[in-house]
């Protein structure tokens, strides 16, 4: 995905990325309540992400990160996005920090959870997917795949694992 599609949902405030997130599996569309019934989603400006799940019954609220990759960050959304969109890109972290605002720590963070993620994926969700094709040669450093990954279960939430 280009920035400049990327770029309206991005910029375009927090509503616009929870309805992407949501429509690419990577945040909840529908969250049940502990009581049994359907909560909704708020709208909430004294919260970062802009909403909340709250439930029309026992009027409990949760954010609309759990259960999901973002659960245990609070990093904004905005800027988890424009990570995710650099680091997929092959874009180096020090520039992504940089442009994005974050620190060089946290930038380093998030890529490697991207890739944790992935290698997870790739040896134990999908491991017969073939990568490459006629022609193309594709050359995996076996260091990123010989241990254990460090992502936690809630991580891999946001790829439907």
């Amino acid at each position: 995905m280009s920035l400049l599609v990327l770029g309206p949902v991005a910029f375009g405030g927090t509503p616009g990325i929870v309805t992407f997130l949501q429509n690419k599996g990577v945040l909840a569309r529908h969250k049940q309540c502990a009581c049994g019934a359907a909560m909704s989603l708020r709208d909430r400006a004294d919260v970062s992400d802009g909403c909340r799940w709250r439930c029309p019954d026992c009027h409990t609220s949760v954010t609309i990160r759990k259960g999901s990759f973002f659960e245990k960050s609070k990093l904004p959304l905005q800027k988890w996005l424009l990570l995710m969109h650099w680091w997929a890109r092959q874009y180096p972290v020090k520039d992504a920090a940089d442009e994005i605002g974050v620190s060089r720590v946290t930038a380093v963070q998030v890529y490697a959870w991207m890739r944790d993620v992935c290698s997870y994926r790739l040896c134990n969700i999908d491991p017969e997917i073939q990568l490459g094709g006629n022609g193309v040669v594709v050359s995996i450093d076996e260091s990123l795949f010989s241990h254990t990954p460090k992502v936690c279960n809630d991580y891999l939430a946001m790829f439907s694992l």
